[in-house]
């Protein structure tokens, strides 16, 4: 091999092994960064699941006296219904 080929090629080494260290260095930050947006998450999640936790556990009673309410709407809708039903019925007659 002549020598500048020789050099050439020592060049592009080193063009190599700079290209690799910048890389790595990106690459080790971009982890980094990906590992410090993840444990983030992680925390704004857990916060956001304890307040929903807590929500929930706030409205249920609401929910289950609500329930019980439209479930004494509903059979007096429909007593009154099955009331209206038999007067016509005996209207008819």
């Amino acid at each position: 091999m002549d020598v500048e080929t020789a050099s050439a090629l020592e060049r592009i080494i080193e063009r190599v092994d700079a290209l690799n260290t910048s890389l790595g260095g990106k690459i080790v930050a971009f982890r980094d960064d990906l590992r410090h947006e993840i444990s983030a998450l992680r925390d704004e999640t857990r916060q956001d699941s304890s307040a929903l936790r807590e929500s929930v556990a706030e409205v249920r009673p609401h929910a289950v006296i609500l329930e019980e309410s439209t479930r004494e709407d509903v059979r007096f809708v429909a007593e009154a219904v099955a009331e209206l039903s038999v007067t016509i019925n005996s209207l008819q007659r």
